[in-house]
């Protein structure tokens, strides 16, 4: 009986002053509202960058020569020797359901007249299909053949040299053994795909035409795995424990975490900006309900006066402030949230096009296209928990002041 009395004295006291009421918890609302856009956004980043980690450049598990310090996997001086073999011995593996080898490179291609440099891929058009998906964003003409002279470019290098599907073109680079070479190759075709780097520095060609420009006839940069995401360890393990001494001195298995820990953990770095946004939302609702609170118990001396005077105790006061402190929160939680949800609809189903905020522009992550928003339902209702836990710490203090009123002084202002 009596938290239903003092919970109608919270309400009214709210339903008295509509217009602080409404400013305060609109101050809370825009603040979550504004959390939960960028907490999807972020969300959406992350899954979507993730996904195009694994589909576009690193698979599940990669298989590489241990490099030494300075060397990277376009540096041809590590190896890994007898690729089919190789490659044959990985599909046997528990667990793995396809596997592509790769041999990178460093270049530049040239029209005629300019020149890019580019990072090279010699692919197996058929095995490179089954683990990543650029395939399917061709932009114009097809993929690869096998020992074609043909190469399939990004949609970035195609635009900054004019090319087209048909063109010929000129690719310099040097052999393992260090000497130029020079090849003649046709446009087969142009990618654009959600990930930048592919777009703006990477062509394709045949594994086969690769090793034979590069001197290293059945050799390859690296043998990119993949399988299902909750056998990655299992599978990763059992590839440890293969016998691969007869295609390299020291093998080094990596799955797509160790590979892309860099940019991982700039992933953790955005989450923290996330965090730092709640704590900014945490400060201006504090700042409102004190205020709030503050002003009606000014406002309401007589009547504490009142209460006091028919015996009311002063936590009792106090309950009545909080109880309208927290109807604040829930109510500032409430319009957060509805307005937060209604416009991530929009996120999530049609999303950001960063082509047009950016143009072809490296943002430092990779998503290219467009950018979409994901629902973290947790995040969303835990806000407005947090909302009204908020609100209950910030109305203790201006609470305990109005219970702290003298009785007989507020009595004293009934006229």
């Amino acid at each position: 009986m009596m938290f239903r009395f003092y919970l109608k004295l919270a309400l009214k006291n709210l339903v008295r002053h509509k217009r602080r009421t409404l400013l305060t918890a609109l101050a809370i609302a825009v603040g979550i509202f504004y959390f939960i856009i960028l907490d999807s956004l972020l969300v959406g980043i992350d899954r979507d960058a993730v996904n195009n980690l694994i589909d576009f450049e690193t698979g599940h598990i990669q298989v590489a020569a241990q490099l030494e310090k300075d060397e990277e996997l376009t540096d041809l001086n590590n190896l890994l020797t007898n690729e089919t073999e190789l490659v044959s011995q990985l599909e046997q593996v528990t667990g793995v359901t396809a596997v592509a080898p790769r041999l990178l490179f460093v270049g530049a291609l040239g029209n005629g007249q300019d020149e890019l440099p580019i990072t090279g891929l010699g692919v197996n058009p058929q095995k490179d299909q089954q683990v990543f998906r650029i395939a399917k964003y061709l932009q114009e003409g097809s993929w690869l053949q096998k020992n074609s002279k043909e190469v399939v470019v990004g949609s970035n290098i195609a635009k900054l040299l004019e090319l087209k599907v048909g063109d010929l073109v000129s690719l310099r680079t040097k052999t393992k053994q260090k000497s130029f070479q020079a090849l003649d190759l046709q446009i087969r075709g142009i990618v654009a795909t959600p990930h930048p780097d592919i777009n703006q520095s990477q062509i394709f060609l045949p594994l086969k035409v690769a090793q034979e420009a590069l001197g290293a006839p059945g050799e390859i940069s690296v043998v990119i795995i993949r399988t299902q995401e909750t056998a990655i360890n299992e599978v990763q393990q059992a590839i440890s424990q293969q016998d691969l001494t007869a295609f390299t001195t020291k093998a080094k298995t990596e799955t797509w975490r160790e590979v892309a820990a860099d940019y991982l953990a700039y992933m953790e770095s955005e989450r923290s900006f996330d965090t730092l946004f709640l704590f900014l939302v945490m400060i201006i609702s504090v700042i409102g309900i004190i205020n709030s609170i503050l002003l009606s118990s000014l406002e309401r001396v007589r009547e504490i006066g009142i209460f006091k005077a028919m015996g009311m105790l002063d936590k009792e006061i106090v309950r009545v402030f909080i109880y309208e402190g927290v109807g604040l929160g829930l109510l500032g939680g409430l319009i957060g949230i509805i307005l937060g949800v209604f416009t991530n609809v929009y996120f999530v189903t049609v999303g950001l096009d960063l082509l047009k905020m950016y143009g072809d522009l490296d943002v430092g992550i990779p998503l290219a296209g467009k950018m979409y928003g994901a629902w973290n339902w947790p995040v969303i209702l835990g806000t407005l928990i947090a909302s009204m836990i908020i609100a209950l710490v910030a109305s203790y203090y201006p609470a305990k002041k109005a219970a702290a009123l003298d009785p007989i002084e507020g009595l004293r202002r009934i006229k």
